[in-house]
């Protein structure tokens, strides 16, 4: 189990050092990043003020923005090293197939987790240095907490499906669509049902009691969800399918 971690994480590196460089190099990378960080880290917080802090729809966006991030690399995974004719190469690898599995979504997880996460310090730096006097203005630990960990989730959540969509696609062009689709269609749900939520989900203030239920509930649902998606992959993620699937 340690020498497949520690392969798993020979391939996060890698996989991140193509991501960092390739959307370096990519304008629309730039900017995605950009606009993400200085939208919902500086913009938005400086106009809501020191209240932004308080306010608990905030866990619905850390929940969605990371799932979009992750979806615009993921697709390229599998489905951009069959394109490239590198999967060929990294199939010939002595590396075990659930390290390189698990380098892969690492690596899609941290590129869209690390995002999520640099935009809320850069949030809290932004309100401190315009609106704080005296003291230092900071979430409040539960909806800090509750926001990492649903982020974490979800970004796991996207790039487990991703990966999986793009193992069986054809291309990169193809699994793009089919999670682009996906995920649409989930957050249209979800905004459908955002209603329900706002019961348990004030628009600002405490976290009560019954929205931390909520959020374990909703936690409980993804590791479910993360669980049977890794299981899947993992199965379908061997060399002799990923030969099948080229041809």
């Amino acid at each position: 189990m340690k020498e497949t971690l520690l392969d798993a994480w020979t391939v996060t590196q890698k996989e991140l050092r193509e991501l960092m460089a390739t959307r370096g190099r990519s304008p629309g990378g730039i900017f995605l990043v950009a606009a993400v960080i200085t939208l919902l880290g500086i913009v938005l917080p400086l106009q809501a003020g020191p209240q932004w802090l308080d306010n608990t729809w905030l866990l619905s966006l850390w929940a969605w923005v990371p799932v979009f991030i992750v979806a615009t690399v993921v697709a390229d995974s599998v489905a951009g090293e069959r394109e490239r004719h590198t999967l060929e190469t990294l199939m010939a690898s002595p590396l075990p197939d659930r390290a390189i599995l698990l380098g892969k979504i690492s690596a899609a997880v941290i590129y869209g987790w690390g995002l999520m996460l640099i935009t809320i310090i850069t949030s809290i730096a932004a309100i401190n240095i315009v609106y704080a006097r005296e003291q230092l203005l900071l979430y409040r630990p539960t909806l800090l907490i509750s926001g990492a960990l649903l982020s974490l989730l979800t970004s796991i959540l996207a790039a487990s499906f991703g990966v999986l969509v793009s193992l069986r696609a054809r291309s990169v062009r193809q699994a793009q669509r089919i999670i682009m689709f996906t995920l649409a269609a989930i957050f249209t749900l979800h905004i459908v049902a955002a209603p329900l939520a706002t019961h348990f989900m004030p628009n600002a203030g405490h976290i009560t009691l019954e929205s931390l239920y909520l959020v374990a509930a909703i936690a409980l649902v993804l590791v479910v969800i993360n669980f049977v998606l890794l299981r899947t992959a993992m199965h379908w993620f061997h060399r002799c399918r990923l030969q099948m699937v080229s041809r």
